[in-house]
C-alpha cells in the first residue's frame, strides 16, 4: 500500500465537512416530473431472460393437450378456481 493510500484510509470516515454517508434506506420525497428517477422497465438481460422463460412455458403448454391446455390457462392464466372451471366446461370436480 502506497503512503498516500496509508494516509486517507488513516482518515476518520465520519465527520469530514461536506460529506455525507450513503443510506439506502432515505428514500426522495416531493420529486418533480423534470427530476431523473429511476425507470421501472427491466434490464435489458431481464427482458431477455422472461422472453426465454415465457418461450420455454409456452412450449410447454402446447404440448398438453386440448382439454389439458384449456384448464391450465383457466386455472394459471385467468385464475380460476376448480369449481368456477368444473362450472364452465360442464364436466365433475373430481379431488
Amino acid at each position: 500500500m502506497t503512503n498516500t493510500n496509508v494516509a486517507i484510509g488513516s482518515l476518520p470516515r465520519k465527520g469530514r465537512p461536506g460529506e455525507t454517508e450513503f443510506d439506502d434506506r432515505i428514500v426522495p420525497t416531493n420529486l418533480e416530473p423534470s427530476q431523473t428517477t429511476l425507470s421501472a422497465a427491466p434490464l435489458p438481460h431481464n427482458q431477455l431472460e422472461q422472453r426465454e422463460i415465457r418461450q420455454r412455458i409456452d412450449e410447454a403448454i402446447g404440448k398438453l393437450s386440448s382439454g389439458h391446455r384449456t384448464v391450465f390457462v383457466m386455472k394459471e392464466m385467468d385464475d380460476l378456481q376448480y369449481s368456477e372451471i368444473s362450472e364452465i366446461l360442464k364436466c365433475s370436480l373430481v379431488l
